[in-house]
C-alpha cells in the first residue's frame, strides 16, 4: 500500500568518461514497503574488474533477504557487501566507495563508505548532504582545506572506510530524516564532483521541473562543455520524491495518543500523591526512629542500658516498618549489644566472674559492629573483672600451696591477692583473702607446734647419737690401741663393738671407717697367728735343739722367733725370747756367748759362720738343707700363685739355711729371689692402687653420667648410672658414697611421682587450649604451678606462669590460643628444661 500511495520517479546516467570501461554501478529495488537505491564506485587497480557491480548486487540480494531502514539493517547489507568483495576470486583485491538509501516512502535513512556521495534538496535548496570518508574531507573538517578545493585535492582518494577493507571496516549510518513531497535524491560518482562544484549542482536541482531525466541531461551538458583532459567514469541518479505516503491512521493514533496520554498522566498524578503520602509517612516514622536511636544513645551514656533497650526495641520496630534494612541491621547489633551488657552485668553482680568475663568480652566483640557504643563501659568492666580474677586466681595458688603444706608460700600468695583486692577496692575478695590467711596462720602455729616437738624429739636423737658416737670413738681408740700392741683379735673385737654403735646413729661414714679397720684388723688377725704358728715352731725347734746339746742352734731358733715377735709388736714375747736360753740353761748360754765372741774374734767370718759351719753335724746340715729346700720350693710355689710377701718369708728362711751352711752363692740367690718378691709385691701393690683409682674414676663418672641424665630428664637412664656407680663403691668398700648416691636415687625416684602429676595437668591445660576451653587450662596450669613451685623448679614454674597469661590473653580475646612458642617456652606445649617436659 506505501508503494501505491506515494510517486517516488527514478532515473540516472552511467558513463565511461574517457576511460575504456565503466566501473560506476547504480542499482535500486522498490517493494511495497520499502525502497533501496545504491551507487557504487569501482577503485580499480586493474581494467575490467567488476567491484561496484558486485557490491550492489550483494546490498540489493541482502535488502531483499530482510527489507528495513533500521541502522542494523543498513549496516548488515554493508558489511555483507564488504564481505563479498573480500572474498571474491580476483587478481587483485577489489575495493569500491558506495552509497545506499533505504526509504519506507515516508522517510529515508542512507550509509555510505568511501567518497561517492549523497545530497537531499528540498524546496529547491540544499537539505542534506554526505561526507566523504577521506583525508581531505579531514583536512576540511579541521578547516585546513577549503571546501572548494576538494576537488582537485590529492589525498581526496586516500579513504579510510571502503569495500574490500579486511579490518576495521567502520561505514557511517545516518539518522531517519523525514521526506516531503517534491523532494529530490542525488547519487553521484567521482566523476561528477570532480568536475561539477557544488554551486553548479545547487543551480541544476533548484531549477529542476518534473521530469527527472531532463534534469539529468542538463547535468551531463554542463560536465561535457567543460571539456576536460581525463573524466573519470560519472554517475549520476536522481530520485523525484513527487508524493510520500500518508497514513490514514495517522489521526486516529495522535488520539489515541493523546487520550493515553492523559490518563497516563492522571496516573502519574495519583501515583505521585500517593508515593508523597508514603514518603510523607516515612519521614514521620524515620524522624520517630532517629529520635529513639538518639534516646538510647544518651541512656547507654548514662549506664542506664535497660531503658537503651526498651528505646532500641521501638527504633527497630520502626525501622522495620520502613523496611531499612541497613538500619534495621545497626540497630540489631546494639540490641545485641545491649543485651550482652546487661547479661553480663549481672553475671558480675552474682560473683561469676569467669561467665562475666566471657559475657563481657563477647559484647566488646560486638561493639565493633555496633557503632563501638558502650566500649569504654565494657572495657573498664573487663579490666575490673579481670582484677578480680586475678585476685581468686591468687587465693586459689595459695590454697594449692595450702594443701600441700607449703605455708610460707601460700601466705605469699594471700597477701599478695589481699592487696591487689584492696587496691581495686574488692571488698568480697580482700575479706576471702584475709579468711585465707586466718586459716594459714593457724596452719603455721599448728605446724609450729608440731615442729617444736619435732625439735625435741631430734634433739633427743642428737644427743643419743652423740653418746654413741663418743662410745664407738672410745672402743675405735680401744682397737687402735690394740692394733697397735699386736693384738689384732682384741682390735677386731673393738671394732666390730665400735660398727654396731656407728650402724645405731646410722653414721654410714663412720661404719665405713671402722670397716675399713675391721677388715684391716682381721687381715692382720690372719697373718698373725701364721707369723705366731712359725714362731711357736722355732721356740719347740730351739727347746728340741738345746734338749739335744746344740744351744747355739738353739740360739739361733730362739732368735728367729724374737724376729717374728718384734715383727707382729708382740714386745714381751720378743723379750722372753732374747732371756730364753739364759732362763732355760745358763751355762749353755754362757758356752754360747764366749763361742760367739771367740769367733767373733777368730777374723776367720763368711757370709756363713765357717766355724759354725765346722761344728755342724751331717745331720744338722742335712736338716738345714732339706729346710732351705723346702723353704725354697714353698717360696717358688708362693711366688708362682702370686703370695710374694709369703715367699718372701720362704726365701728368707732358706737363705738363712744357706747361711749357716755357709753356701754364698745360694745365699746370694735368695737375695736375688726376696728382691723379686719385693718387686713384684711392690708392682702388685701398685696395681691393685691403680684399679682402685680407675674403678673410683669409673663410679665417678656413672655418677655424673647419671647428674646430666637427671637434668635432661631421662630418669630411667639416670637411675641406671646411679645403680652402677653404687655397685663399684660398695665393692670399693666406700660406704659414705654408697650412702649419697642411693639417697640420689632416693630423691629422684620420690620427684618422679610428683613431677609427672604436674606434668600431666600441664598436658591436661595444653589439651583445653586447643580445645578453646581456655578457663580449665588456666585452672590446669595453675595445678602445675604449684606442685613445680613446691618442687623448687623456678624455670617451670615461671614457663607455667607464662601459659597461664596466654589462655587468659585469649580468653579475653575470644580466640584460640597456642602454649608458648620458641622464646616463651617449648612449642610442643610440655614445660621448658626437659625434653618430655618433665622434672629436672
Amino acid at each position: 500500500m506505501r508503494k501505491l500511495n506515494s510517486e517516488f520517479h527514478t532515473a540516472f546516467i552511467s558513463e565511461a568518461g574517457s576511460e575504456l570501461k565503466n566501473n560506476d554501478y547504480f542499482g535500486f529495488v522498490e517493494l511495497d514497503r520499502f525502497a533501496c537505491y545504491v551507487i557504487a564506485d569501482g577503485i580499480e587497480d586493474f581494467p575490467g574488474a567488476e567491484s561496484a557491480k558486485l557490491a550492489i548486487q550483494s546490498v540489493i540480494l541482502k535488502f531483499h533477504e530482510h527489507p528495513s531502514m533500521k541502522k542494523s539493517a543498513i549496516r548488515s547489507y554493508l558489511y555483507a557487501a564488504n564481505q563479498a568483495l573480500l572474498q571474491a576470486h580476483s587478481k587483485s583485491r577489489l575495493k569500491a566507495s558506495i552509497t545506499v538509501v533505504v526509504t519506507d516512502y515516508a522517510k529515508m535513512r542512507y550509509g555510505s563508505a568511501g567518497n561517492t556521495r549523497l545530497r537531499l534538496y528540498r524546496e529547491g535548496m540544499l537539505w542534506q548532504q554526505s561526507s566523504d570518508m577521506s583525508l581531505s574531507q579531514d583536512l576540511v573538517a579541521a578547516d585546513r582545506l577549503a571546501q572548494d578545493l576538494l576537488a582537485r585535492h590529492d589525498e581526496r582518494n586516500n579513504l579510510y572506510s571502503y569495500l574490500g577493507q579486511p579490518r576495521e571496516f567502520r561505514p557511517f549510518i545516518s539518522k531517519k530524516f523525514k521526506l516531503t513531497d517534491t523532494d529530490i535524491i542525488v547519487l553521484y560518482t567521482r566523476g561528477i564532483w570532480e568536475n561539477l562544484d557544488s554551486g553548479e549542482l545547487d543551480d541544476i536541482f533548484s531549477e529542476a521541473q518534473d521530469d527527472p531525466q531532463k534534469t539529468l541531461d542538463d547535468a551531463e551538458d554542463m560536465l561535457m562543455s567543460k571539456q576536460p583532459r581525463e573524466l573519470e567514469n560519472y554517475t549520476l541518479a536522481v530520485v523525484f520524491v513527487d508524493k510520500v505516503f500518508t497514513d490514514p491512521n495517522h489521526r486516529r493514533r495522535v488520539k489515541r495518543w493523546i487520550i493515553t496520554g492523559v490518563v497516563v498522566f492522571l496516573v502519574l498524578v495519583i501515583i505521585i500523591l500517593v508515593v508523597w503520602l508514603v514518603m510523607r509517612s516515612r519521614a514521620h516514622k524515620r524522624e520517630d526512629m532517629n529520635a529513639y536511636l538518639e534516646s538510647m544513645s544518651a541512656y547507654v551514656k548514662d549506664q542506664n542500658f535497660t531503658k537503651a533497650q526498651s528505646e532500641a526495641e521501638k527504633a527497630g520496630e520502626l525501622a522495620r516498618k520502613l523496611r531499612d534494612k541497613e538500619k534495621k541491621a545497626d540497630i540489631d547489633a546494639c540490641q545485641k549489644l545491649l543485651d550482652s551488657i546487661i547479661n553480663a552485668d549481672g553475671l558480675l553482680a552474682e560473683g561469676k566472674y569467669e561467665d562475666a568475663q566471657q559475657a563481657y568480652l563477647a559484647a566488646l566483640d560486638r561493639a565493633r559492629s555496633a557503632r563501638q557504643m558502650g566500649k569504654e563501659y565494657i572495657e573498664k568492666n573487663l579490666a575490673q573483672t579481670k582484677d578480680y580474677i586475678e585476685v581468686y586466681d591468687l587465693i586459689s595458688d595459695g590454697d594449692l600451696l595450702s594443701d600441700r603444706e607449703n605455708y610460707q608460700a601460700a601466705e605469699q600468695k594471700y597477701k599478695e591477692a589481699k592487696k591487689l583486692a584492696a587496691d581495686i577496692y574488692f571488698t568480697q575478695g580482700r575479706k576471702d583473702a584475709s579468711e585465707s590467711l586466718d586459716k594459714v596462720y593457724q596452719a603455721l602455729s599448728d605446724q609450729a607446734d608440731a615442729d617444736k616437738e619435732a625439735q625435741q624429739e631430734a634433739q633427743e636423737q642428737a644427743q643419743k647419737k652423740a653418746e654413741a658416737s663418743t662410745s664407738a670413738a672410745e672402743l675405735i681408740a680401744q682397737g687402735d690401741k690394740a692394733m697397735q700392741e699386736g693384738d689384732a683379735e682384741g682390735a677386731a673385737v673393738a671394732y666390730t663393738m665400735a660398727k654396731q654403735k656407728l650402724d645405731e646413729i646410722e653414721d654410714g661414714a663412720g661404719a665405713a671407717n671402722v670397716d675399713q679397720k675391721l677388715n684391716l684388723a682381721n687381715k692382720q688377725g690372719q697373718e698373725s697367728e701364721m707369723l705366731q704358728d712359725v714362731a711357736d715352731k722355732y721356740t719347740k725347734a730351739g727347746e728340741q735343739a738345746l734338749a739335744s746339746g746344740d744351744p747355739q742352734k738353739a740360739q739361733e731358733y730362739y732368735n728367729k722367733a724374737k724376729g717374728i715377735y718384734a715383727e707382729l709388736g708382740m714386745e714381751q714375747m720378743a723379750d722372753l725370747m732374747e732371756n730364753k736360753l739364759e732362763m732355760d740353761d745358763p751355762e749353755a748360754a754362757q758356752a754360747v756367748a764366749e763361742a760367739n765372741g771367740t769367733a767373733n774374734t777368730s777374723g776367720k767370718t763368711t757370709a756363713g759362720n765357717v766355724g759354725g759351719i765346722n761344728r755342724l753335724t751331717i745331720g744338722e746340715r742335712q736338716e738345714l738343707l732339706r729346710t732351705a729346700k723346702s723353704a725354697v720350693k714353698k717360696g717358688d710355689e708362693a711366688y708362682d700363685g702370686g703370695e710374694y710377701m709369703k715367699a718372701r718369708r720362704y726365701y728368707r728362711d732358706a737363705r738363712d739355711c744357706y747361711e749357716e751352711l755357709g753356701m754364698d752363692k745360694l745365699v746370694d740367690q735368695m737375695e736375688d729371689r726376696i728382691s723379686d718378691c719385693t718387686n713384684a709385691y711392690d708392682q702388685e701393690v701398685e696395681t691393685d692402687v691403680s684399679d682402685l683409682k680407675e674403678r673410683y674414676a669409673q663410679a665417678q663418672q656413672y655418677e655424673d653420667q647419671g647428674d646430666a641424665a637427671l637434668y635432661a630428664g631421662e630418669y630411667d637412664r639416670a637411675i641406671s648410672l646411679y645403680y652402677q656407680a653404687r655397685t663399684i663403691y660398695s665393692e670399693l668398700e666406700l660406704y659414705q658414697r654408697v650412702s649419697d648416691v642411693q639417697a640420689k636415687i632416693d630423691r629422684v625416684q620420690q620427684g618422679m611421682a610428683q613431677a609427672d602429676k604436674a606434668n600431666a595437668y600441664a598436658a591436661d591445660g595444653d589439651n583445653a587450649m586447643a580445645d578453646g576451653q581456655y578457663q580449665d587450662a588456666i585452672d590446669a596450669y595453675r595445678k602445675a604451678r604449684a606442685i613445680y613451685m613446691e618442687l623448687g623448679q623456678q624455670t617451670l614454674v615461671s614457663n607455667m606462669q607464662e601459659r597461664i597469661e596466654t589462655a587468659r590473653k585469649a580468653l579475653e580475646a575470644g580466640s584460640p590460643g597456642k602454649p608458648p612458642a620458641s622464646g616463651d617456652g617449648p612449642d610442643d606445649g610440655t614445660p621448658e628444661g626437659t625434653p618430655d617436659g618433665s622434672l629436672s
